[in-house]
């Protein structure tokens, strides 16, 4: 039987941790990566399966980890009334609405207080003002970078411009969510948990 190597998991889990707080606005990455051991824990048969094969450890974490943000999101809507986008559903703005002509003849705003004129994609609606707001507050190279990519269907010409994209729409999500959440609520956001952490190490 192989010996299971504690310090590498949790190096992993710290990782997954990252990589999915990324994804999801106002969760933390250590409670990500506390809930991906947690889970491993409670499935000791697990262990040996999982340590044997680092790619599917790291899905298993990935889900789980995926799973909690979800969860955690969904109840700091309902506490608080307020959404909290995601990069992805932002991209899917971009990518599939904010540039069709046509739903802007549809949808213009009349001023900062219109929060009638919307976008909407799939399950995701945002108003239109907001977006035009937060994708002002970008600098003039993120400006180019997500009109280039998503209004003119430029191909990324490498890998760093691929990246520069991506660090561009985490930026707008950060805006976006900014601007619509302005008002302090008592409730601490997505992620804020007070107790049951795991211990640095297992």
């Amino acid at each position: 039987m192989t010996e299971i190597d504690w310090t590498a998991i949790h190096s992993l889990a710290q990782r997954v941790g990252k990589n999915v707080a990324r994804k999801w606005p106002g969760i933390e990455a250590e409670d990500l990566s506390q809930e991906a051991l947690t889970a491993l824990v409670e499935h000791p048969e697990m262990h040996q399966k999982l340590s044997e094969n680092p790619g599917l450890m790291g899905a298993f974490m990935t889900r789980v980890a995926t799973r909690y943000a979800s969860r955690e999101r969904y109840d700091y809507t309902v506490r608080s009334a307020r959404y909290l986008y995601t990069p992805a559903e932002v991209r899917g703005l971009l990518e599939n609405a904010y540039w069709d002509e046509s739903l802007r003849e549809t949808s213009v705003p009349t001023g900062p207080d219109d929060r009638t004129a919307l976008l909407v994609h799939e399950h995701v609606c945002i108003a239109l003002w907001d977006l035009d707001a937060a994708i002002e507050s970008l600098s003039g190279m993120d400006q180019m970078r997500l009109t280039r990519r998503f209004r003119d269907g430029e191909e990324y010409p490498t890998d760093a411009a691929r990246k520069a994209v991506d660090r561009a729409i985490d930026t707008l999500t950060q805006r976006i969510n900014e601007r619509i959440n302005r008002t302090p609520v008592d409730h601490d956001g997505p992620g804020s948990r007070k107790a049951g952490r795991m211990p640095a190490a297992v």
